[in-house]
């Protein structure tokens, strides 16, 4: 055994070494498997672990793509999570892509898939090599790790934040499996369409099929000297009534200044009305299965405004 009774500690690998890392190292067989009965564990096949207590998410992941091989891209949820986009322990399967003819494989929560295209240039974080940002959220789709809802939603979201191109979900799409794409092609379009989250996407197909007075998408709403009120999710201009998507999933964590976007969100409903503007709020679920009665508060408050000059401010985006 190496330096006796002395677990390595390599690089990138969160206390992890392979069975093969450890031969390197002087251990024996007999050593190691001792070890991994005692002291340690094996998280997956062939990978130890320095300690028997429970792994972080952190160990889990590096160790499913010690179990892999060097040679196996990280990708899907899993991918996404590694790089910050998703939260933690939201990825139930680490899917790692090889190139044919390499065997299939699983264990655990791991699995080896085959792809007949060449991998792509991977990106490494610690000691695991994971696919580009396209590449993993077009596998999360094919492999429907994620709701094709999700999946559409995090599309928004990612172009949005400028996490990917739309251009480079489009190579990704005609240079793969078209099929379960659908939901990614969706949410590039609506993205191109002005549209900042899923909800607004619910938002304006049924204001546009309600027969109500054009919507403006995402305006952004000035005082005539040129101050920011606020980016409202609607907004009809010659009634001056804002209409807001109150959702904590879609208005959650922190802005470019480091202010909390939910309690923003809230307090900008004060924003509006301070300068003239009346505000309706809805919630994503009663757009999508309920929104009789929203549109009923809606026309209302257009109706309540019938007469009276449109507040003074300036609107500052395009109509959709």
């Amino acid at each position: 055994m190496g330096v006796k009774g002395v677990f390595p500690n390599l690089a990138g690998q969160h206390g992890l070494a392979t069975r093969a890392q450890l031969r390197v190292l002087g251990w024996g067989n007999r050593a190691i498997a001792r070890w991994g009965r005692t002291v340690g564990q094996q998280a997956y096949p062939g990978v130890f672990a320095a300690h028997n207590g429970p792994l972080d998410r952190g160990q889990l992941i590096a160790g499913a793509a010690l179990w892999a091989g060097h040679r196996a891209l990280l990708t899907g949820v899993a991918a996404l999570e590694l790089r910050g986009f998703c939260p933690p322990g939201e990825a139930t399967i680490l899917r790692f892509l090889v190139m044919a003819p390499a065997w299939c494989a699983r264990a655990g929560d791991a699995r080896i898939v085959r792809t007949r295209r060449p991998l792509p240039q991977p990106d490494y974080i610690g000691c695991i090599p994971v696919a580009p940002f396209e590449r993993a959220l077009l596998d999360a789709a094919r492999y429907r790790e994620f709701s094709r809802l999700r999946v559409r939603a995090l599309t928004i979201k990612a172009l949005q934040g400028g996490w990917v191109t739309p251009e480079a979900l489009i190579r990704e799409i005609q240079s793969g499996r078209r099929n379960e794409t659908r939901a990614v092609r969706l949410g590039v379009r609506d993205f191109l369409r002005g549209a900042w989250s899923l909800p607004e996407v619910w938002l304006a197909k049924v204001v546009s099929a309600a027969g109500l007075p054009p919507m403006l998408v995402n305006p952004e709403l000035r005082t005539p000297s040129g101050q920011l009120i606020g980016v409202p999710d609607g907004y009809f201009d010659a009634a001056g009534v804002a209409v807001q998507v109150h959702s904590r999933e879609f208005h959650s964590g922190e802005d470019a200044d480091g202010a909390d976007r939910w309690s923003r969100t809230v307090e900008r409903d004060g924003d509006y009305a301070a300068h003239g503007v009346l505000v309706v709020g809805v919630a994503p679920r009663a757009l999508r299965d309920a929104p009789a009665r929203f549109l009923q508060q809606v026309a209302s408050a257009i109706a309540s405004r019938q007469g009276r000059p449109p507040p003074d401010v300036v609107v500052c985006r395009r109509q959709l």
